[in-house]
């Protein structure tokens, strides 16, 4: 498998997936094809919320001056990176997840309704747990944007990886290559997980898929793995 690979996930993102990609002897092209970019939005009275569920450091991020008068509220991360950004900005961090939003939802689940605020993009999973009540706030959204002509001629000379980490940005990968007349043959991807591999459909060079969904799975699939 070729040692280029090329990143579309939007900043900062894809610079973590870029120095990690480094580390494991791969040559890292960054060209994001997504947007990340702030929503306007009123924070409610943090008195009719028992804490906040954070989807993402991105919500953190570009939740801009509203997140202070959330600060009251102790935090459910969704992950390890989403827990340092919500402790950087002053929030105490309750819960740390590890598996996905859906998992952090049932793991909070309680006899007793708790009412939680979710901090989230506009492209998110609806959650729907027994015994939570869960109003979400959208504070940004994540954009899908043109290939820039600097990645089409890349993808032009063949031997190259593209890495894919959800199926919207698999979806969108695909419908640009066609759109823009790319051969998928040319064309090798490593993805996240199965879902998102099925979401980029047929006809690439070959496709490596991570056997968890984690970077560090997902640039290993990259380097030494491929699914016909």
């Amino acid at each position: 498998m070729s040692a280029d690979l090329v990143i579309i996930r939007p900043a900062p993102g894809a610079g973590r997936t870029a120095r990690a990609a480094r580390a494991n002897g791969l040559m890292p092209i960054v060209h994001s094809l997504f947007e990340a970019k702030p929503l306007r939005w009123e924070p409610p009275d943090p008195a009719l919320y028992d804490a906040l569920i954070v989807s993402s450091a991105t919500a953190l991020r570009l939740g801009g001056p509203a997140l202070t008068a959330l600060q009251t509220l102790p935090v459910h991360a969704v992950g390890a990176a989403t827990a340092s950004a919500a402790r950087a900005l002053g929030f105490n961090v309750a819960m740390v997840g590890d598996a996905g939003i859906e998992t952090l939802a049932h793991e909070l689940a309680r006899p007793t309704p708790q009412r939680f605020l979710r901090l989230a993009g506009r492209q998110h999973i609806e959650l729907v747990e027994p015994g939570m009540l869960i109003d979400t706030a959208i504070v940004y959204a994540v954009d899908p944007v043109p290939m820039p002509p600097a990645l089409r001629e890349r993808l032009a000379k063949g031997a190259v990886t593209v890495a894919l980490h959800s199926p919207r940005a698999a979806r969108h990968f695909a419908a640009e290559c066609d759109r823009l007349g790319l051969g998928r043959k040319d064309i090798a991807l490593a993805a996240l997980s199965e879902n998102v591999a099925d979401a980029a459909g047929g006809g690439w060079r070959h496709v490596a898929t991570a056997d968890a969904p984690e970077d560090a799975r997902l640039l290993s699939a990259a380097t030494h793995g491929a699914r016909p």
